[in-house]
């Protein structure tokens, strides 16, 4: 499934409000100011995506894990929309295992499905 991804977008109340109240998936990264790249740390999926990346905000997150990213470095998150319950969980499956994200405390069980990560 090719699935057209956000820029990077930073991981503030302004930047969730560019996302629309949309089904699909996302990914949350955090830069590293040392060797200057991006950490995927948490992957997800929501039936609204604005609703849940706002979840993720400092002062909103409920993951401590989730929470230690962002007390420490600037976190950023791409999204794609996926319509259909049975693509969002392909998706975030694929996303888990591209990334090995530190933060996911749950992954459906299903297959994943073959996505373009940029």
């Amino acid at each position: 499934m090719q699935v057209k991804w956000t820029e990077l977008i930073q991981l503030d109340e302004s930047g969730v409000d560019r996302i629309k109240e949309v089904s699909g998936v996302y990914r949350i990264s955090h830069y590293h100011q040392t060797d200057k790249k991006y950490y995927v740390h948490y992957v997800g999926q929501a039936e609204n995506l604005k609703e849940r990346l706002s979840q993720h905000l400092p002062g909103n997150e409920t993951n401590s894990e989730c929470n230690g990213f962002l007390d420490n470095y600037q976190c950023y998150f791409r999204a794609c929309a996926i319509s259909t319950q049975a693509g969002r969980d392909g998706a975030e499956v694929a996303l888990y295992e591209n990334y090995k994200p530190e933060c996911v405390e749950r992954i459906p069980d299903v297959d994943a499905i073959e996505i373009n990560f940029e």
